[in-house]
């Protein structure tokens, strides 16, 4: 039932949910946005790494199937290829307008909906040039791997004022 309310969502917004919107709810009551992310959060493409509710096979067999169906395909990626996706577009700020965003600036707004000079501020915090010492996404060797790169080379190195070799 919260599956076919989302994509109703989907079709009527061109998005997903936000976990900070409070309006959007459940027929149980609960956050729709914040549904999506614990399925986002307990779905793994091996079922038998998932988490809770979404090991049941008709749950999971029906959270695959959308997966594979645009615009879910795009909306529902993995934290990894969804943060990419975002390096990716705070790349192309960056080449656009010779600057970052602000974390202020709510018109520059993530794929996901977020806020990208946010989405930023949080990279910042989270990493460390030794990723044992990082915290959420940027403990992914793939994900630190990458800022650390990006912090290396200019314009970024001067924009993001973070010498990962001092750090």
């Amino acid at each position: 039932r919260t599956l076919k309310q989302l994509q109703a969502y989907v079709v009527a917004n061109g998005k997903l949910p936000l976990q900070s919107d409070k309006i959007t709810k459940t027929a149980s009551g609960a956050n729709l946005g914040s549904w999506v992310h614990n399925q986002k959060a307990t779905y793994h493409i091996d079922r038998t790494k998932c988490k809770y509710a979404m090991k049941k096979p008709e749950i999971y067999d029906e959270w695959t199937r959308l997966l594979a169906t645009e615009p879910f395909k795009s909306l529902l990626l993995d934290s990894v290829a969804e943060w990419f996706r975002t390096s990716n577009q705070l790349q192309a700020y960056v080449v656009a307008n010779g600057k970052l965003p602000l974390s202020t600036d709510k018109r520059t707004k993530t794929a996901s909906g977020a806020n990208l000079g946010g989405w930023v501020s949080h990279q910042k915090k989270n990493y460390h040039v030794d990723r044992t010492k990082c915290k959420n996404a940027m403990k992914k060797p793939e994900i630190h791997d990458e800022w650390t790169r990006l912090l290396a080379t200019e314009p970024f190195k001067s924009l993001l004022n973070l010498d990962p070799v001092a750090e």
